[in-house]
């Protein structure tokens, strides 16, 4: 015999807070696969040219990393979460080290922030 269980509003609105946040994340990290391949491709072939390989490497890993957040579903959603965050303010400070304030850092540093506020 099945016994159904009875959500309380709290537990029910939280199952429901939670399972909207796993979608965002899962959206927020398709857009950055989607977006960032081609990113990929553009910043990369001047960093060929100027031979940083050191940036060649960060890009690519940091990519790699974004493909692994996107299709570890098994991994909680902190995990996944943080990497994202993760990558977003080594990217920012990696960027800034380099490029200064003309860079795109400060782009990366605004999507850290954002998505660090508490909901």
């Amino acid at each position: 015999m099945i016994r159904s269980q009875r959500l309380t509003p709290v537990a029910s609105q939280e199952n429901t807070l939670q399972t909207w946040r796993e979608r965002i994340l899962t959206m927020f990290l398709r857009i950055l696969l989607i977006f960032g391949t081609p990113a990929l491709i553009v910043n990369i072939l001047p960093a060929i040219e100027t031979k940083q390989f050191t940036l060649i490497a960060i890009y690519v890993l940091a990519f790699l990393l974004v493909l692994w957040l996107n299709f570890a579903r098994q991994y909680p959603y902190s995990i996944r979460a943080g990497g994202m965050l993760l990558i977003a303010y080594i990217f920012s400070a990696i960027i800034l080290i380099a490029f200064g304030l003309a860079g795109d850092g400060r782009i990366w540093m605004l999507f850290f922030v954002v998505f660090t506020t508490p909901a």
